[in-house]
């Protein structure tokens, strides 16, 4: 699952994202200017989100940390949220494959 909201609902998402870790999905919630600067959250089962968090964060040229299945950051180029996107569903699919 993919949003993007505006800054106000920050809080909300990261209630949200304590929900996804329940069901073992990844979930990728961004806030902040659509095309310039912004936040954002991938939250999910932690292996998962440690291997992806940096990716992302590379990927929207930003930087961020997190633990417990949560990886939180700062992004310059939110203009590039579509392939952070795909760079998720490649991975979802390719373990979709292993199993």
């Amino acid at each position: 699952m993919s949003h993007h909201a505006p800054l106000s609902l920050l809080y909300l998402l990261q209630n949200a994202s304590l929900e996804c870790l329940l069901w073992e999905t990844l979930l990728f919630l961004t806030v902040g200017d659509e095309k310039g600067a912004g936040l954002f959250l991938l939250a999910g089962p932690p292996a998962s989100v440690e291997t992806l968090g940096p990716r992302v964060a590379e990927v929207l040229e930003g930087k961020g940390a997190g633990k417990k299945g949560r990886f939180q950051g700062k992004a310059t180029k939110m203009s590039r949220r579509m392939e952070a996107q795909a760079l998720l569903q490649d991975y979802i699919s390719i373990q979709s494959a292993k199993e």
